[in-house]
């Protein structure tokens, strides 16, 4: 990790930037226009220590992660995201959205795209 090194990637740039205590900050670059992304250090965590908070937005019925289902990816020449109400795919500087019309169409792009593969509630 080398700290004010501009990274780009197909669309946009990023640095980090070392705070005191052993903090860092993700900087996403735009036009010029520097935005935190959030703040973290390097201590090393292990998933069990998320455990808890995972468990809240798994399972309560009003976050955000209960109400909309999300999957993304990242590939080589680009990106896709879906929503249970619209699926983006880009690559390069090309970006191509669909709005998703019910469930089925929703859980058909999972499998086709991402591989997974769900069954809709009856």
């Amino acid at each position: 990790m080398v700290p004010n090194l501009i990274q780009e990637n197909y669309i946009n740039s990023y640095k980090i930037n070392k705070l005191e205590n052993d903090k860092y900050q993700l900087i996403k670059i735009v036009d010029n226009e520097e935005t935190i992304l959030y703040t973290f250090t390097t201590e090393e965590k292990n998933l069990s220590d998320f455990e808890m908070r995972c468990k809240y937005f798994e399972t309560t019925p009003n976050t955000y992660f209960t109400n909309n289902p999300f999957s993304a990816m990242e590939r080589e020449d680009g990106k896709i995201f879906i929503t249970n109400k619209k699926l983006t795919i880009t690559k390069g500087d090309k970006i191509e959205t669909k709005d998703i019309k019910s469930k089925e169409e929703f859980y058909c792009y999972l499998e086709e795209l991402f591989k997974i593969k769900l069954s809709v509630e009856v």
